[in-house]
């Protein structure tokens, strides 16, 4: 048992200088040797953790430039927040300087915290959901030898749910702007608009019929306009009502007279 540890501390150490070197998956082989000889070995988790975080990061999404953070933080696309945060601490951890003094253990660290920076922010990580589920436009066609097309077959309409990878298109309900995602991770999830910035729930949405479903919606109607007609004579009926309000006043006022001229009578009686 102590040849096997002390063999498995010279892997650990063969291990720590592939990664001052870079070369990680020599690197990886080492620490796994270590691990089958003394699992229970000092400091063996920490450089196992720093080797898997620098095979990792090289992977980018897409083929571009950004990391695929999910795997540097060793979490399913799918995990929910909770998940996300436990997979954290438990790496930050066992990576922090103060706590693992293995070569490129900071750096390591570093990579790990941008992980989480992303990954805990909601907007970025639904923004990031979509760039990953983006496929990558093949730059280069296969010239043709019998004057068909290669790439026919690729651009001919499928149906969205026998895609390979499940893909399916949906539609911004604000901007209808038409977009194409993985369906294992979207469908029926909050994504934001790639145009606009508006979150919505992506639904299956076919692109065809929802172009002929827009042409076919009626155009708005606008206002009806309302005025109000006055008659010609309006001045003359104005007068006309006028004049009859005042014969109604003065009829009122001799008939008041009358009776008060009665009482005046009887009171001299």
């Amino acid at each position: 048992m102590e040849s096997n540890k002390d063999e498995a501390r010279r892997a650990v150490d063969i291990a720590e200088r592939k990664i001052s070197e870079e070369d990680y998956v020599g690197a990886k082989k080492f620490i796994n040797k270590a691990q089958k000889l003394f699992p229970e070995l000092d400091g063996l988790k920490q450089v196992m953790t720093v080797i898997n975080v620098y095979i990792s990061a090289p992977r980018k999404i897409n083929g571009g430039r950004e990391a695929d953070w999910y795997r540097i933080l060793g979490v399913d696309p799918l995990a929910d927040g909770k998940e996300v945060k436990k997979q954290y601490k438990k790496l930050a951890l066992l990576l922090h300087p103060d706590k693992n003094k293995c070569k490129g253990a900071e750096d390591a660290f570093k990579l790990v915290s941008e992980a989480w920076s992303l990954l805990s922010d909601k907007e970025k990580r639904i923004a990031f959901d979509q760039k990953r589920a983006q496929k990558p436009q093949n730059q280069h066609k296969t010239p043709s030898t019998n004057g068909v097309d290669p790439s026919a077959k690729a651009r001919a309409p499928v149906n969205p749910s026998k895609q390979r990878g499940g893909t399916f298109w949906t539609m911004c309900n604000r901007c209808k702007t038409q977009c194409q995602y993985l369906k294992d991770y979207y469908y029926k999830r909050a994504i934001v608009c790639p145009n606009c910035g508006h979150t919505f729930i992506a639904t299956e949405k076919n692109p065809r019929q929802s172009a002929s479903a827009a042409a076919r919606e009626p155009p708005k109607r606008r206002p009806l306009r309302t005025s109000v007609v006055f008659p010609k004579n309006s001045e003359n009926v104005a007068n006309q009502a006028q004049d009859r309000s005042k014969n109604k006043l003065e009829k009122e006022q001799e008939r008041l007279a009358v009776i008060e001229r009665v009482r005046k009578k009887l009171r001299s009686m």
